[in-house]
């Protein structure tokens, strides 16, 4: 909520919600730690109904998701050895 605070402060011509902002960053949350991107987004959706959030919510939760995937790739790489990576 803070960080929607202050970039609605920095940027006033965008329009941005610090409520949307509070809502993109519980569903890119949820998205990497239970590794279900659209389940996120409609989780969100649904229970807020605020159609100008779905967009933020596709970036956010793609983001969230594809951080803790290229991680788990990067610990399987650091994990195999040098035989097991071709």
């Amino acid at each position: 909520m803070v960080l929607g605070e202050l970039l609605a402060l920095e940027f006033p011509k965008f329009g941005i919600d610090p409520r949307i902002c509070a809502l993109v960053g519980m569903a890119a949350m949820f998205a990497g730690a239970s590794r279900a991107l659209l389940a996120s987004v409609v989780f969100a959706f649904e229970t807020t109904l605020q159609p100008m959030g779905v967009l933020p919510l596709l970036a956010g939760c793609t983001a969230g998701f594809g951080f803790v995937a290229s991680d788990a790739q990067h610990d399987h790489d650091r994990e195999a050895g040098p035989a097991q990576r071709r």
